[in-house]
């Protein structure tokens, strides 16, 4: 399996082998697994679902059950549910089926098994079920299994051994979360294509319009040229924009920017986590955008900061001006002391 890999690494340019070796080396940051759906309840899961997962706002792969594992199998006696799954090499900027292409030869991930937790947990979003076709069900399917009774074999998702080397195949291990990020980050520089349409999907903004982070935007358009679109994507981040099913929210992975400010307040119990980004985020709009109050919602979590409208100019407003008054040290240090602990 290392030459298998060798030889499909060799295909890419110096570049790009580099990249990925630095993202399996740990010496690229790999994103965080984006939860996409919050799950009060049980997620049941079943053959030919067909889900979305993502380490990227707004940009999501497809991926599809095929196979359900024997837990009283030794070899998958780890979970009490897991499931066999590919992710493909096609992607989508909204959650339905439209964009459905799977091709089992050019995958990101699989066949890997998966606890039922990344259902669960929201990492993976069910959009809808597609029957399994004959092909799928006859798909030569195996695992890699260094096992101390039988040694090193090949076996099914029933845990049977398998006598021949397997035409699609994986490690019999639990799939890390980690591990599957680190396989979509690869797709993105292996395959740059697959981030056209999430750049063009993303909005664009006159900046222009915008001078000084202490006063009010009036007449603030945003326009449709994806010359801009770049340029509103760099003025924005850390933030990032995304497009959503009634609206546009706008997100931050919390934990590194601006964190020095959250803390000069730990002993009062901040962390800078999503919840204190929306007190602060709450604060300039009462201080800086009160015209912007009715507008503007909010859907944070620990890990993450999220504003959302279906006002495109309110959202893309707020997110640019935002920012310049976090870029701004004596203003936001200002607005933060202003912040109460909840």
């Amino acid at each position: 399996m290392q030459k298998k890999h060798l030889e499909w690494l060799s295909k890419f340019s110096p570049e790009q082998q580099q990249r990925i070796k630095d993202l399996g080396e740990g010496n690229t940051e790999i994103p965080k697994l984006i939860k996409l759906k919050r799950n009060r309840k049980p997620v049941e899961v079943h053959l030919g679902d067909v889900f979305l997962v993502s380490n990227k706002q707004g940009l999501y792969f497809y991926g599809k059950v095929i196979r359900r594992t024997n837990s009283k199998s030794p070899a998958f006696s780890w979970s009490k549910e897991s499931f066999v799954a590919f992710i493909f090499k096609c992607t989508t900027v909204e959650k339905n089926l439209n964009s459905y292409l799977p091709n089992y030869d050019d995958c990101v991930c699989g066949p890997d098994i998966f606890d039922v937790s990344y259902w669960g947990k929201g990492y993976f979003e069910i959009i809808g079920n597609v029957p399994l076709t004959k092909e799928e069900k006859k798909m030569d399917i195996g695992f890699f299994d260094n096992n101390w009774k039988w040694g090193k074999v090949f076996i099914d998702s029933q845990g049977k051994i398998l006598s021949h080397f397997p035409q699609y195949f994986g490690s019999s291990g639990f799939t890390t979360v980690v591990g599957v990020s680190l396989n979509l980050s690869v797709a993105y520089i292996t395959n740059p294509s697959l981030l056209n349409e999430h750049n063009n999907a993303l909005p664009t903004v006159n900046t222009e319009a915008i001078n000084n982070s202490d006063k009010t935007i009036r007449n603030f358009k945003i326009e449709k040229s994806s010359e801009i679109t770049e340029k509103f994507q760099k003025e924005i981040a850390p933030f990032i924009w995304v497009a959503i099913d009634d609206g546009f929210s706008v997100c931050l992975n919390v934990g590194h920017y601006l964190q020095d400010l959250f803390a000069s307040r730990t002993e009062e119990g901040f962390l800078g986590n999503g919840y204190d980004w929306e007190s602060l985020a709450r604060v300039f709009l009462e201080e800086k955008r009160p015209n912007l109050l009715d507008e503007i919602d909010f859907d944070s979590e620990a890990g993450m900061f999220c504003a959302y409208s279906d006002n495109k100019d309110a959202l893309a407003e707020f997110v640019v001006s935002f920012k310049k008054t976090c870029e701004n040290k004596p203003l936001i240090a200002k607005l933060f002391s202003m912040v109460k602990i909840d």
